[in-house]
């Protein structure tokens, strides 16, 4: 009976170790890390410039053809200003990284995250992030033929 202790003990207790630890909530360190090799905060400066740049664009179309005033050009043209810079303000990197890391935490583990650090340290996850770039503004395009 002792013998069957002494070996089933240990594989208990590191199998139960291995389980929490394949389990474990990642870094904030690691996150960042992440998140800094992957390129997020550029493809999110990236977003905003065209988030930015389509705020207008909506209300300016809503009012082509319609005679408008100086003053009320002047409104809409201040309007669509006012909510660039509130979409400018609402989405640095500084504001939203909190929030990524919270939900790098909630949905990966430790070892998950280690292991996309890992790749994104190689010759191909370099070349991706390098190339997501373009391959996002070439698929904007192409995907608005399909619909």
């Amino acid at each position: 009976m002792k013998p069957i202790l002494t070996t089933v003990i240990p594989f208990v207790i590191f199998s139960a170790a291995t389980v929490f630890a394949a389990g474990t909530k990642p870094s904030e360190a690691s996150i960042r890390e992440l998140l800094s090799l992957s390129g997020a905060p550029k493809m999110l400066e990236m977003s905003r410039a065209q988030m930015a740049g389509m705020v207008g664009a909506p209300l300016q179309q809503a009012l082509q053809g319609h005679d408008l005033t100086p003053e009320v050009k002047k409104i809409v043209a201040d309007s669509g200003e006012k909510m660039s810079a509130l979409l400018a303000e609402a989405m640095k990197w500084e504001a939203l990284e909190p929030l990524f890391i919270e939900l790098y935490q909630e949905a990966m583990t430790q070892e998950e995250v280690d292991g996309i650090v890992a790749f994104y340290k190689t010759p191909a996850g370099k070349a991706m992030v390098e190339k997501m770039p373009a391959l996002m503004r070439a698929s904007g395009p192409r995907l608005q033929l399909q619909a």
